[in-house]
């Protein structure tokens, strides 16, 4: 039997020890890869010249081929130095750029956004608690401009454009109370504890003072309107139409400030404010209720242009006529209101009897200007003598073509008056 002698116990285990010292450098590499591929998606304004480094390193880092079991090969080592001393400068970096970032002015909740994406770089020794202190004094003096901001506009808040005076108002309220409760949310999830420090409990303080304020703004408004739209909601129960006694003329009875009240409830409603049930139906109602003001509306037009439309010499023909109509009308002013089922039935019986009387006048009219006034004006035109323009004449010439003139005007006067009386036999 033969026997191998080993080597010495550093032969033995030195080996290894060099193997394990390898594998630790490699698993810092990787964990170092995880932690800065954060970078390969992190925007930030100024921040592109470390991301392109890193991408340039990393990829390079991939493209390398090396056996770390081989022992033989020495330059593993240095190469795996180097990776760590890359890794070094790049976090170097990145804590230079964060503490220039945070030397410029910028709104506390833009702050707050490049500080989140930082804590996912676990491995840089960043120091993010000391910039969330920078930040939360920030905070206290962003807390200061809200509030006087506030008292200042409160009286008369700047309203949206397109936005109604009340929805406005709470929407006004509402944007600054998003301003002071997001970085707050935000402190609370990413960095309490800088909240229960001397600068964090001012600030807490002062938030609670100027949320309080804020929420009881929108609380009265809020209950006014409510208040309001009880009674202008009533406002459906009147006439349809109304008219005016001295001009004789017909409005539309419908009180806009319900639409008003309509938009100012879906925009209260996205406030997560609840309506009065009054307010939803109104919402329900809202097409409705502007399609039947508009079609009520273009017949009231339509009615005084068709009666424009009447020549002045056939006004008193046709008063039977728009009795008739100003009678179907009346049913709009007397029984119908907003809230009545008939008001289609009502609608289709004025349209009927407007084009009714449309017609006739559009005939009538004819008949006036193309037969009657043009038979007329002929008649008007007829010569009853017809001198020479150049020759003299005897006074028994004269009496002559007279006689002709007058004879040949009879006739043709005679088939202009058959032509008017018989024309539609």
């Amino acid at each position: 039997m033969k026997f191998f002698i080993l080597s010495s116990e550093n032969y033995i285990f030195g080996k290894f020890d060099v193997y394990t010292s390898r594998l630790k450098k490699i698993l810092i590499i990787l964990e170092n890869i995880d932690n800065f591929n954060v970078l390969l998606d992190f925007k930030a304004e100024g921040i592109d010249p470390i991301v392109v480094r890193y991408k340039t390193f990393y990829d390079n880092l991939h493209k390398r081929n090396f056996d770390g079991a081989d022992q033989i090969k020495r330059d593993f080592d240095r190469d795996l130095d180097e990776y760590k001393s890359q890794f070094d400068t790049i976090a170097q970096q990145l804590r230079d750029f964060l503490d220039a970032w945070f030397k410029q002015p910028a709104p506390v909740e833009r702050q707050l956004r490049i500080l989140e994406k930082f804590e996912q770089i676990k491995c840089c020794q960043l120091d993010l608690s000391a910039k969330y202190e920078l930040v939360i004094k920030n905070y206290a003096n962003e807390l200061e401009m809200v509030r006087q901001l506030y008292e200042k506009q409160k009286n008369d808040p700047p309203i949206a454009r397109n936005m109604t005076s009340i929805a406005g108002k709470m929407f006004w309220a509402r944007h600054l109370y998003k301003q002071i409760e997001i970085p707050m949310e935000r402190f609370k999830e990413k960095c309490p504890d800088v909240l229960w420090g001397h600068e964090g409990q001012k600030c807490v303080k002062n938030f609670n003072r100027i949320a309080e304020a804020l929420v009881q703004f929108e609380l009265i408004y809020y209950h006014h309107w409510c208040q309001t739209i009880e009674n202008v909601h009533s406002s459906l129960s009147s006439s349809l139409i109304v008219r005016d006694p001295d001009t004789e003329r017909y409005y539309v009875n419908f009180d806009l400030a319900i639409l008003e009240l309509v938009h100012e409830a879906r925009y209260i409603s996205s406030l997560g404010f609840n309506i009065p049930s009054v307010a939803s139906r109104l919402l329900i109602q809202e097409i409705m209720l502007k399609q039947r003001h508009n079609i009520l509306q273009e017949i009231l037009n339509a009615i005084e242009e068709t009666w424009a439309s009447v020549p002045n010499v056939l006004l008193p023909l046709f008063q039977p006529f728009r009795d008739k109509l100003c009678q179907a009308l009346n049913a709009g002013i007397y029984q119908l209101n907003w809230n009545s089922t008939s008001i289609d039935d009502f609608v289709k019986k004025v349209s009927s009897e407007l084009e009714s009387l449309k017609l006739l006048i559009k005939r009538t009219s004819d008949i006036l200007n193309c037969r009657v006034e043009d038979v007329f004006e002929e008649m008007a035109e007829t010569n009853l003598c017809d001198l020479p323009d150049d020759d003299q004449v005897t006074l028994d010439q004269f009496i002559q073509i007279t006689e002709t003139t007058v004879a040949y005007a009879a006739e043709n006067l005679s088939m202009l008056v058959s032509f008017l009386i018989f024309c539609d036999k």
